[in-house]
């Protein structure tokens, strides 16, 4: 969220932002970030899956205090006012104190998911293959009563020197309730606890067969509406995150610095954190927020430009994340910053040509056709087979999430949707969904972690316990 954005929606995230949960909530975000990233034993995962798990647990038993208290303050406001017709300011105050602890509660338990899914696309590989097809299925909220059953199973893989990883405290894996590495034969297990024989967990059971059968196996009919083929070509990932370090620099001092970073692409940022932030008047906050303005308007005048904001993605992610883009807590800065971007004190917004990335796709050959509705911008290729037959790819990947997002570059995100048109046309010219993935990701997202390559990984054929 960036000043320049609507001043009511503005102040809310200032109130989050400032609020002793949000704040305090920082050293200890950061410190989970640096033992995710340096954890190289089992032992050294499963005390930190035991730290997680008490965080989460303690936020849930705060929110569910909240909500009781909230539901008794306006039951007591209701009556109070049919009683005096007369408002009472002290009580909506109340109310409000407390409203604005459930956010900022909510705010740094989607940090602590971020921190879980970094754990997740480090011990994946980074395979954006396993983690979407892991990530199908509901997002769930905060740990359920039966958390507790599943931390005592987790335990006893713990015990047994397997690395048993919550997928409940994760956005993005869906897939069962423990996801369990095996350092000895180097597999994981999707293990579901219950004992119930309901009709749901039969049908939880066949989509985590489902599942499991697609990554042995390359090829599904039961995963989406369309059949699904496994990952073709990976080109390398490339990205400007580089930029946004260099303009994180800039804002540790100035507040919020953005510029032009390439033919597509402008990106602010703003730090919250910033020396004197507290000392600015609104005067000169609304200077800043002009000349941002000016800026980003001069980008590309009188165009409808596509606008990404990471705040905006923290409050959309509480609910509906996008399992593939991956999470601040392993984006290549320090432990600090990574932490202050899950929780919004640190955030970047960019602005997006979807005129520049069009025309530089249909210089390929390519019908590019974009949604009416272009929040995500998911495209679809067309792309000619032969004389009469013409490829039709329904790209997976978000323009926004990637571009906009991960800061892609252009020319990766070009070869991404050449690799998926070339995959397409090797295969029969049915309906097909052509998933995507990145190769060289450690190369971005581990330049600033030291850790061992003896942390656990797996291999190509996953399996199932429970299910």
């Amino acid at each position: 969220m960036t000043p320049a954005s609507t001043p009511k929606r503005w102040r809310r995230e200032e109130e989050v932002l400032a609020h002793d949960l949000t704040l305090s909530a920082a050293p200890l975000i950061a410190a989970y970030i640096r033992l995710s990233r340096t954890a190289a034993s089992v032992e050294a995962f499963a005390t930190l899956q035991r730290r997680i798990a008490g965080s989460a647990i303690e936020m849930r038993e705060s929110d569910r205090q909240d909500k009781r208290e909230l539901k008794r303050l306006k039951a007591e406001r209701s009556v109070h006012n049919q009683r005096t017709r007369c408002p009472s300011p002290e009580m909506n105050q109340m109310v409000a104190d407390v409203d604005l602890r459930l956010r900022a509660n909510r705010r740094r338990f989607l940090a602590l998911r971020q921190v879980q899914d970094g754990i997740f696309w480090r011990l994946l590989q980074f395979d954006r293959q396993l983690i979407s097809t892991y990530g199908l299925g509901q997002q769930v909220g905060y740990p359920s009563e039966t958390f507790e059953v599943e931390y005592a199973a987790a335990e006893e893989e713990w015990g047994e020197g397997r690395l048993a990883v919550f997928c409940d405290l994760s956005s993005c894996i869906r897939t069962g309730d423990l996801l369990v590495f095996d350092p000895g034969d180097r597999s994981i297990t999707v293990v579901e606890i219950g004992t119930t024989r309901s009709p749901r967990k039969t049908r939880q059971r066949q989509r985590v067969q489902a599942r499991i059968a697609f990554l042995n196996e390359g090829r599904s009919t039961k995963l989406t509406d369309a059949p699904v083929v496994a990952v073709g070509k990976r080109p390398p990932l490339q990205t400007h995150l580089a930029d946004l370090a260099r303009l994180l620099t800039r804002a540790e001092t100035e507040f919020a610095a953005g510029e032009r970073i390439a033919d597509h692409l402008y990106l602010e940022v703003v730090d919250a954190r910033a020396r004197g932030r507290d000392q600015l008047t609104e005067g000169e906050l609304d200077e800043i927020a002009a000349r941002i303005e000016r800026s980003r308007s001069a980008a590309w005048p009188n165009e409808v430009n596509y606008e990404f904001d990471s705040s905006e993605r923290l409050r959309r992610d509480h609910t509906t994340s996008t399992t593939t883009t991956a999470p601040f807590s392993i984006f290549p800065l320090d432990d600090e910053t990574c932490a202050a971007l899950c929780l919004g004190h640190v955030s970047y917004r960019t602005v997006l040509s979807p005129r520049v990335v069009r025309e530089r796709l249909e210089r390929r050959g390519w019908t590019v056709q974009w949604p009416s509705d272009e929040r995500g911008m998911w495209i679809d290729v067309l792309a000619r087979r032969d004389a009469d037959i013409v490829t039709k790819v329904s790209s997976n990947i978000s323009a926004a999430e990637q571009l906009a997002g991960e800061l892609v570059t252009l020319e990766a995100f070009e070869q991404m949707i050449a690799a998926q048109v070339t995959h397409a046309r090797a295969l029969p010219p049915d309906r097909l969904r052509v998933p995507w993935a990145w190769s060289a990701e450690e190369e971005v997202w581990l330049r600033r972690e030291r850790g061992s390559d003896e942390r656990p990984t797996v291999n190509a054929r996953p399996t199932a316990d429970g299910a």
